[in-house]
């Protein structure tokens, strides 16, 4: 469920949401326009999540105009301060930025990466050895398959990941934690 952090959610309505079937909770720091401002809000829900043990995942794409202007890599560290009994997922694992998403997947046991859009977008880049060091240094049990669908073809999504997964040589097994274990630990 994408949160505005400018509603007033309680913690009773974020209850009522999870007794409906709510798995996580998700922050989109560019469509949501969440700016420093906003930092405070997004905690007070989280913390709210995390006694609720409710997954909390964070888009941490980096690109496009506004880059500079929502701090997602930030925001997050800003609420991995207080919220530590929860799964934390870093989706697309920080793009542009995975060394630094890798660095609070180091500091907090909770975190979790995600590849979404970022795997098929960088293939090629100096940016892919960042998330295939990131993916290694973490390890598999911490790192979730995205598709970004509808805005990455799943198919093309798929083959990509797939790619990647040769290239920088993951294992069988990393392949099973990463396409379906480690998401299972999360969110069931």
């Amino acid at each position: 469920y994408l949160i505005n952090p400018n509603d007033n959610f309680s913690i009773n309505r974020l209850s009522e949401f999870k007794d409906a079937g709510l798995t996580a909770i998700k922050f989109h720091g560019y469509i949501q326009k969440i700016s420093k401002q906003n930092f405070e809000s997004v905690l007070d829900i989280s913390l709210n999540a995390e006694m609720l043990k409710i997954p909390i995942l964070f888009d941490a794409s980096y690109g496009g105009l506004n880059m500079y202007k929502y701090k997602s890599i930030e925001l997050i560290s800003h609420v991995l301060e207080k919220v530590k009994k929860v799964p934390v997922v870093i989706l697309h694992s920080g793009g542009a930025k995975a060394i630094e998403a890798l660095l609070l997947a180091e500091a907090c046991k909770n975190v979790y990466l995600d590849t979404s859009f970022s795997v098929p977008y960088y293939l090629g880049s100096s940016i892919e050895k960042d998330l295939a060091f990131a993916y290694k240094k973490i390890g598999s049990h911490r790192v979730l398959y995205g598709s970004d669908f509808p805005y990455v073809n799943i198919h093309d999504s798929l083959k990509k990941t797939l790619i990647f997964f040769q290239s920088n040589n993951f294992s069988e097994k990393d392949r099973e934690n990463i396409f379906s274990k480690t998401s299972m630990e999360v969110f069931f």
